[in-house]
């Protein structure tokens, strides 16, 4: 009766801070003053603490509190953050603009928003283009709250980056709920429920105890990233997982949809699908492929401008990295080019991609990741394994896309989450909370992370990513049934 006390009191704290999170959210922006920057992650860190000490019951097997439990609480935290506003982020206001001209018969990848703010920007336009940009241009000056979210779109000057499905569901959502980030959130929220389902139905599958789908329904980062700040990438990750279950369950044509619809969301599944496709039929692959192929075909029509926005997040971006930051720095102490030098190897959709340390960065975190994610599907397909392994493949093979990714904002760490319930690893747990350093970016002026804040959240993380591989720690504290 204490233990489920103690373990319940864990929820209850969790509820407290979910709705002085909300509260917090009403004035708190991407230029919020210091003190309110710092109260954000003083809240951040108090879920840690209850989220920690509920986790520790319940791998540990000290409390008796059940699964209604865990997910009756974890609907009362999304329920308290259903009124809050993005905070310390305003790539919801992307997602609302990108529906909004998707519903309206527009391309979204045709212009970008600032193209739809300049007056001047149609020159040099084709007639045709020009006269389709005047056309969104008059239907946004008659909607006033498609001027109010255009005018907080982040990076205005660059057409979307986000891909067919995830423009697919923010159009559905600006069909039923126009410019609503209230919509958008119940839309976020379905996906968020798919995914725990799913996690809560593999769990019991592996004969583990189904409780541990708390790791990713209390997870502070989940609560941030999906809940708060409706970033895209649960989506994704819903897709990913219920196409595991399906995979696993047999369906030969479920699962290939699942994962198309996931990949066509985030990259990132397409690679590991193949750990999974060992039972697909020709027709099985026919279809995911044929998916893939009419996604991408239903946004071609704005052309090579259309991915200008893709490459430009290819050839500058690079965000919280690890990896490509640690590389850049080795190339860079060497001699090579710094950003922004060097001499072009190529322009693609307008982004002239140099040859510097920043790119060669990035080059190598790919081979890195290929390398890693052909040898895997190569021994799937090869060898008799069982889904378990499968499961502890898919796991590694995400974590080093993570790790190799010149980007890798908090949002993107939440990707390896579901996947602790499986097998709670200290070192991944501790990054999805030492992750919310990265707000710190907001704190100087200019915006910027601070010195050693990167090490504070990378350090620790690889040390016990060493000692986890070094003891064989992995699967010694999965609770069974």
């Amino acid at each position: 009766m204490r233990q489920s006390i103690l373990f319940h009191g864990c929820g209850a704290g969790i509820a407290v801070l979910c709705a002085a999170l909300s509260v917090d959210s009403f004035f708190m922006d991407p230029a919020g003053e210091t003190a309110e920057i710092l109260l954000f992650m003083a809240i951040i860190g108090g879920m840690a603490v209850f989220y920690g000490l509920a986790l520790w019951q319940i791998v540990r097997g000290r409390t008796n509190a059940g699964l209604g439990g865990v997910l009756a609480w974890a609907v009362i935290f999304r329920l308290l953050l259903l009124p809050s506003l993005p905070i310390l982020d305003s790539s919801c206001y992307r997602h609302l603009w990108d529906g909004y001209v998707l519903s309206k018969g527009f391309n979204p990848f045709q212009f970008a928003p600032g193209e739809i703010l300049d007056q001047k920007s149609a020159a040099g336009l084709k007639e045709e283009d020009a006269q389709i940009l005047e056309r969104l241009r008059s239907l946004t000056r008659r909607v006033g709250p498609a001027q109010d979210v255009l005018h907080r779109v982040d990076h205005p000057q660059l057409n979307t980056i986000h891909l067919p499905f995830a423009q697919i569901m923010f159009g559905v959502s600006a069909v039923f709920f126009p410019l609503s980030m209230l919509g958008w959130r119940i839309l976020i929220l379905f996906f968020d429920a798919a995914l725990i389902l799913a996690l809560t139905a593999l769990l019991s599958r592996f004969g583990r105890d189904p409780r541990c789908v708390l790791i990713y329904a209390w997870s502070p980062l989940a609560l941030k990233e999906t809940v708060n700040s409706l970033h895209v990438d649960v989506i994704a990750s819903a897709g990913l997982f219920i196409g595991i279950l399906f995979a696993m369950a047999g369906y030969k044509k479920r699962s290939p949809i699942a994962w198309a619809c996931a990949a066509m969301t985030q990259l990132y599944p397409i690679i590991v699908a193949p750990i999974w496709s060992k039972k697909w039929t020709i027709r099985s692959w026919s279809l995911f492929g044929a998916i893939l192929i009419i996604l991408l075909f239903l946004f071609s029509g704005a052309g090579v401008r259309g991915a200008s926005g893709l490459a430009d997040f290819a050839n500058q971006w690079e965000s919280n990295s690890s990896v490509v930051a640690a590389l850049e720095a080795a190339l860079e102490w060497l001699g090579a080019p710094s950003r922004g030098e060097g001499s072009v190897l190529f322009t693609f959709a307008g982004a002239a991609f140099r040859l510097n340390a920043l790119l060669s960065a990035k080059l190598a975190g790919v081979l890195i990741v290929l390398g890693i994610a052909l040898s895997l599907a190569w021994k799937s397909m090869r060898q008799e394994i069982g889904d378990a392994c499968r499961l502890q493949w898919t796991f590694g093979l995400v974590g080093a896309v993570i790790l190799c990714s010149p980007v890798c904002n908090p949002w993107h760490i939440a990707w390896i989450v579901p996947f602790l319930c499986f097998t709670p690893r200290l070192s991944w747990l501790y990054l999805s909370l030492a992750c919310f350093a990265y707000y710190s970016y907001f704190i100087p002026d200019p915006r910027g992370i601070p010195p050693g804040v990167r090490v504070l959240e990378y350090a620790p993380f690889f040390a016990l990513l060493i000692w986890e591989w070094k003891f064989a720690l992995t699967n010694r504290f999965l609770p069974s049934r």
